[in-house]
C-alpha cells in the first residue's frame, strides 16, 4: 500500500467537514468584515494551506490553456458565484442553517437542468428519478407511512 493511499481514502470525510464548517465561519465571521472581503481572506488562506500539501502530493497541473480556462470557469461559477451568494445571504440577515438547506438542494437542480442534456442523449430516464423525488418530497406531497 503507497503512503498516499490512507490521505486518498480520507479526503471525501475531510471534505465534507471542512466544506460544512463554511457555513459557520461564515456566520463567525461576518460580523467583522464584508462578505466579499471575507470570502477573500478565505480562499487566500484556503491556498496557502492546500498549496503545500499539492506541491508535496505532485499533483498533475492542467496541460493546455484550454483546460485552464475550463477549470478557471468551473472555479469562477463554484466559488464566486455560489459563495458569494453564500456570504452576502448571511450578512443580510439569513440563518446560516437555512442557508445551508438552500444550497443544498443545488445537485438536484443540476440534475434538473441536466434533463434537457438527457433528452440530447435519448436517455430521458437517466434523471426522472430526481424529478419523482422532488414531486413527491414537496410540502403537502402525498407519502404513505409505513408504520400501520
Amino acid at each position: 500500500m503507497r503512503a498516499r493511499d490512507p490521505w486518498l481514502a480520507a479526503a471525501p470525510i475531510l471534505f465534507v467537514l471542512l466544506w460544512s464548517t463554511g457555513f459557520i465561519g461564515a456566520k463567525l465571521g461576518l460580523p467583522y468584515a464584508e462578505p466579499l472581503t471575507f470570502l477573500l481572506l478565505r480562499f487566500v488562506a484556503a491556498s496557502a494551506l492546500i498549496l503545500p500539501v499539492v506541491l508535496l502530493m505532485r499533483a498533475s497541473w492542467p496541460g493546455s490553456l484550454r483546460e485552464v480556462a475550463h477549470i478557471s470557469v468551473a472555479g469562477l461559477l463554484i466559488h464566486a458565484a455560489y459563495l458569494s451568494g453564500v456570504y452576502l445571504a448571511i450578512a443580510g440577515g439569513t440563518p446560516a442553517g437555512v442557508v445551508a438547506l438552500i444550497t443544498s438542494l443545488q445537485p438536484l437542480l443540476a440534475a434538473v437542468a441536466g434533463r434537457t442534456a438527457a433528452w440530447r442523449t435519448g436517455r430521458p430516464a437517466a434523471v426522472d428519478g430526481a424529478l419523482v423525488g422532488l414531486a413527491r418530497g414537496r410540502p403537502g406531497g402525498r407519502r404513505k407511512s409505513c408504520a400501520r
